[in-house]
This record gives C-alpha cells, sequence and structure tokens, in this order.
C-alpha cells in the first residue's frame, strides 16, 4: 500500500528537526524551486520564440525553394520558345542535321535535359538531340498535343520512350516536366512541335542545397523539403520515396498543409503527422514567373519538433543546475548565518531551564545583536521578575516582608513531620496596648511601627530560624495553632 503523504513527510522530515536545520532545508529547496520555476518559464518563453525564429526560417525557406522553382522553369519556357523561331528550327528549308544541331546546342546549355526533338505535324520525331527517337511517333503524347496549339508545360510523368534507350539505375526513377512548343514557318505554317523533357533530378538537386547536416548549428538543419502537386501526389521528398510510376507515389493528406495556404501571408505551424512525429512545418503555393503561369505545385518544409526546438531544451539545463547549485549555497549560507542565532536562543533556553530548576537569577545572561533575540530575554527576564514577585507575595506579608502565616505554617508541618528526632521552639510573640497607636496616629503610623519591629526581630534571629507575621488572628482560637502546640508539648524545646 503506498506511504501516505503526511507519514512520507513525518519520516523525511522528523519531528525533533531542529529549527537551523529546517530554515536552511527551506531556503535551499525554496531556492532549487524558484531556480526550476524559472527554468520552466525561460524554456516557455525561449520555446515561443524559438518556434518563432524556425517557423520564419521554414516559411523563408519554402518561399525561395517555390520562387527558384518557378524561375527554372520559365528559363526553360524561354528557352524552348526562344529556340522554336530561331531561323535553323522555323525554316522549312532547313535539313534534319541541323536541327539535330541545334537541339543538341540546347541541351548542352542546362545538364537537366535529358532529350530535346522536333515532330512534325503527325507527331512524328524527325530531329532528336543524339539522334534519339527520330522516327518514333509521339501522336498520343500530351506535351504533343498540347504544343500544337500553343505553348504546352506538363506535370512530372514517368519516362517512356526514353526509358528504353537510355541508361537509368533501375533504382532511381525516370521522371520529366515537359515542355513543348509549336514551330511555324515566317509565314505562319505549322512545320511541327519542339518538345523538350526535363529531367526531374533539378528539382532534388535544387532543394538539396537548402538542406544542412544535423551537425550545423543552423536552426534549418536536417530539413525535409517536399513538393506536391495539386493531386496531392508527393513528387519530391529528401527522404527518398523509391522508384515506381508517379501514379503509385504516396498521396500527402491535403489537410496536413491546405488550410494554411488559404492564407495570404504564408505561415507555420506544429502539427503530427502520419508517422507520429511532431514538425514545425510551413508551405507554400507556386504561383508561376512572368509568362509561366505554374503548375500548382505546393512546397512543404518541415522539421522534426525535438530539432527546431532543441535550444530551448539546452537553456532549461543550465538554468536547472545554476539553481540546485544556488539551493546549496543558500542552504550553507543560512546554516552559518542561523547559527549565532540558534545559539543565542540556547543561551535563553538554558537560561529559562536554570531558572526553573530553583536557581535564583535575577536576569537572563543573553546579550544579542539580534533584536528579536533581546526582546525575547527580556520578555522571559519580565516574566520571571512577575513570577518570583507573586511567588514572594503569596509567602510574606506585604507590609514587614516577613513570612506569612501560611509559610510558617507550612514550614511548621514539614518540621514535624521529617523521620528523624529534631529539636525545635516556637516563639509567638503579640503585642499589647497596639490599637491605640492606630486609633491616636492613625494605621500609617502603625504600619511603621510594624516594619520599625520588623526588622528588629530579622536583626535579633539573624538567620537562625523562621521569622513570620501570623497575623491578627489568635492562635488559641485557630485549630491549626492548637495541633502546632500539642506537637510542641511532644519534642524538647529549646530557645536554641
Amino acid at each position: 500500500m503506498p506511504e501516505s503523504s503526511p507519514a512520507l513527510l513525518a519520516r523525511l522530515w522528523p519531528a525533533r528537526t531542529s529549527l537551523r536545520s529546517r530554515l536552511a532545508a527551506l531556503a535551499g529547496i525554496g531556492t532549487v524551486l524558484v531556480g526550476a520555476l524559472v527554468a520552466v518559464i525561460t524554456g516557455q518563453v525561449a520555446r515561443a520564440q524559438l518556434t518563432a525564429t524556425v517557423g520564419t526560417a521554414l516559411v523563408s525557406t519554402a518561399q525561395q525553394i517555390a520562387d527558384l522553382l518557378d524561375r527554372e522553369m520559365y528559363e526553360r519556357w524561354r528557352d524552348v520558345e526562344f529556340t522554336a523561331g530561331l531561323r535553323r528550327m522555323n525554316d522549312p528549308k532547313s535539313s534534319v542535321e541541323d536541327r539535330r544541331d541545334l537541339l543538341n546546342e540546347l541541351k548542352g546549355t542546362y545538364r537537366y535535359y535529358s532529350w530535346i526533338g522536333f515532330t512534325d505535324t503527325t507527331g512524328t520525331i524527325i530531329a532528336g538531340s543524339d539522334g534519339l527517337l527520330e522516327g518514333e511517333s509521339v501522336a498520343a503524347r500530351p506535351w504533343f498535343i498540347g504544343g500544337l496549339t500553343g505553348m504546352f508545360v506538363g506535370d512530372v510523368r514517368d519516362a517512356v520512350l526514353l526509358a528504353r534507350v537510355l541508361e537509368v539505375d533501375p533504382n532511381t526513377p525516370l521522371r520529366f516536366v515537359d515542355f513543348a512548343v509549336p514551330v511555324k514557318a515566317p509565314d505562319g505554317t505549322l512545320l511541327g512541335v519542339l518538345g523538350a523533357h526535363l529531367s526531374w533530378e533539378w528539382a532534388r538537386d535544387l532543394t538539396s542545397s537548402f538542406r544542412v547536416d544535423n551537425g550545423s548549428d543552423s536552426v534549418l538543419r536536417d530539413l525535409d523539403v517536399m513538393i506536391v502537386n495539386r493531386d496531392g501526389r508527393l513528387l519530391m521528398s529528401l527522404d527518398d520515396v523509391g522508384a515506381g510510376a508517379v501514379e503509385t507515389l504516396p498521396v500527402v493528406d491535403p489537410e496536413l498543409y491546405a488550410p494554411r495556404l488559404a492564407n495570404d501571408n504564408p505561415t507555420y505551424w506544429l502539427s503530427e503527422w502520419p508517422d507520429g512525429v511532431r514538425y514545425a512545418v510551413a508551405a507554400v503555393s507556386d504561383t508561376g514567373y512572368e509568362a509561366y503561369p505554374g503548375l500548382g505545385w505546393t512546397v512543404v518544409v518541415r522539421q522534426t519538433e525535438s530539432i527546431a526546438l532543441a535550444p530551448a531544451s539546452l537553456i532549461q539545463a543550465p538554468i536547472l543546475l545554476v539553481g540546485l547549485a544556488a539551493g546549496v549555497v543558500v542552504a550553507a549560507l543560512v546554516w552559518v548565518a542561523t547559527g549565532r542565532l540558534m545559539r543565542s536562543l540556547l543561551q535563553v533556553v538554558q537560561a529559562a531551564e536554570l531558572a526553573a530548576s530553583g536557581v535564583n537569577l535575577t536576569d537572563l545572561p543573553v546579550h544579542s545583536r539580534l533584536a528579536e533575540v533581546s526582546q525575547l530575554s527580556s520578555a522571559l527576564t519580565h516574566m520571571m521578575h512577575e513570577l518570583e514577585g507573586r511567588k514572594h507575595a503569596s509567602s510574606h506579608d506585604f507590609l514587614t516582608g516577613l513570612a506569612n502565616r501560611a509559610a510558617f505554617e507550612s514550614a511548621l508541618q514539614e518540621t514535624l513531620t521529617r523521620g528523624v528526632q529534631v529539636q525545635i521552639a516556637v516563639a509567638i510573640v503579640d503585642l499589647d496596648s497596639f490599637k491605640p497607636v492606630n486609633d491616636k496616629f492613625g494605621h500609617a503610623a502603625g504600619d511603621a511601627v510594624l516594619r520599625v519591629l520588623a526588622r528588629r526581630f530579622a536583626d535579633a534571629v539573624r538567620g537562625h530560624g523562621l521569622l513570620a507575621r501570623l497575623g491578627w488572628r489568635r492562635v488559641r482560637r485557630d485549630a491549626r495553632a492548637n495541633r502546632v502546640t500539642r506537637g510542641c508539648s511532644r519534642h524538647d524545646s529549646n530557645p536554641d
């Protein structure tokens, strides 16, 4: 059965733990708790600031990638459009060799061109870069059909004809982006279609430049950049998506990014993805560039939350360690600082215990610079004096200062009840003709006479025996006095 909280606290903190230990422990624990609270608050603030910093960087990266994609696509658009207008291409009398040389020159200007070809109006390839696919029919291909009527840009697709003639890695899918434009003679006659296949590897290489190794201090380390088409197909990810047809590529749930694209200003967010990992995410749609309209791609940049917000955790750890160290130091300082207080309090306690044991102390010998300790000492001294005064008043006559009847009877009773033979003498003195003094000179004078007589009797006794004032009651009428008289008669009386 689990131990209850009070029982656990009592076991960890015994009831008789010293005040000094408790103060030191409380100060140390309080400092550690404050340090922990500061660490938590600092971590939360750092987390919020870091999230904003990383998020802004992710949005900026996504925007840069989308812009570069659009610009590169526009440049290829212009390449094809410009080449279609060259004389060696649009002159009906140009030979196949002239057109092939022109196509090879264009292919050599950009290393990601996989193939460039010119077809007649029926879709038969007349000239191809490196002589590839010449004589093949592409009449059914979308790029040819689209290029007959105007500038055409096709989304990422798998290689069909070129897959048979190009040497490719079977583990690396060969995919293209198509460009096509009608080729017209100077008089406007349609001569055919100029088409270009741009390897999709250009997009992978472009986005890879934005990925920083995990060992870097950059906030953009270990990014995953994804390009998603308008159908939600994951066209590219820096984490390899494997081989296979485009139609078999994974589909990214639009709910993971699409709602954020509705905003005019791109933003970032934290969300959990189907792999169970939380990411900091930013998404930007391509909008085209100049005459290039764009293909509706979405650039999604994400970074695992553990990496994105790791610096916040790194900030908390030192603060916790500093708080722990500060707690130990503060506890030690409080222990040392309370030493003087504890010594002063112990002096007060020891003096009070001596007074309680019967030692006559006129004052508590405690001297401290601490105001509270001095006040406590003064209060206890006043209380001792007050108690001593009350004790003295209960056993002494207030007028003469001699022992009163109760003190006398108590002392006599104690003497008579001892278990050994003792010799005692009891002398009772009564003042005759004392009433006329009061009547003639007043009670103040009578009181003065009693005080003088008390001093004289005290001088005569000189500490040998007990001198008491019994008061106005007559002894012979007091039953207790009769018992005292009978008791005295049983002992050998001696005035000494």
